[in-house]
């Protein structure tokens, strides 16, 4: 079953790394129970898997193939990888990043374009990885004064952690709003008297700081 390939290439890449599921709950701010859940019976995240790509340092397809064995990313390309991620480009963007800076040839650059609009986006994708392979890619480094110690795995895990933080902070704030429209709701509901009550009480516990 190719999801249980995938299961044991997360589950390896983990311990190879030394790693307990709580362990590696704190680092990237992925749930204890969900990494779990991954490795063992659960539908798998995207997000999870490319955040393992980048931070294990493995090809992202050498994961998700069910045939493939696991294989190492070269240490550039995850730099330059992670540089991408935390800048927030998107890799087409990037690729006319490094082409506005004379990084590709005219020639390259009519492929892609080409390639962009007859095949999709993931394929389109994998075709810009293959061309920045072909470059060196620490003259890339180099070039754009991009110091590697600044876009480590544990930085990258921390620029990880501090998103799955905000996204958990937007959905607890969704979910209070939704308790305040329910209590709205039940409190326009209540008679004039009960009202009456219930702001008494408000205030009281108001006055004694919260406390009943």
């Amino acid at each position: 079953m190719k999801f249980q390939r995938v299961r044991e290439k997360l589950r390896a890449m983990r311990k190879e790394a030394k790693l307990s599921l709580h362990k590696l709950a704190l680092i990237s701010g992925f749930n204890e129970n969900t990494i779990k859940g991954y490795e063992t019976i659960a539908s798998i995240s995207s997000n999870y898997v490319y955040f393992c790509s980048l931070y294990f340092g493995y090809e992202l397809d050498s994961i998700q193939d069910s045939v493939k064995e696991l294989e190492k990313m070269g240490e550039n390309e995850q730099v330059l990888r992670i540089y991408k991620e935390i800048k927030e480009l998107d890799i087409i963007d990037f690729y006319f990043f490094l082409y506005f800076h004379g990084d590709f040839d005219v020639d390259e650059y009519a492929i892609a374009q080409e390639h962009k609009h007859d095949i999709a986006a993931n394929e389109y994708e994998k075709y810009i990885n293959n061309i920045l392979k072909e470059y060196d890619l620490k003259e890339i480094l180099d070039n754009y004064s991009i110091n590697p110690a600044d876009y480590t795995p544990s930085k990258y895990a921390e620029f990880v952690r501090l998103q799955n933080a905000n996204q958990k902070l937007r959905k607890s704030n969704f979910e209070i709003q939704s308790i305040d429209l329910e209590l709205l709701a039940l409190f326009s509901s209540l008679d004039a008297e009960v009202k009456d009550s219930l702001k008494a009480l408000i205030k009281s516990i108001i006055v004694k700081g919260g406390k009943m």
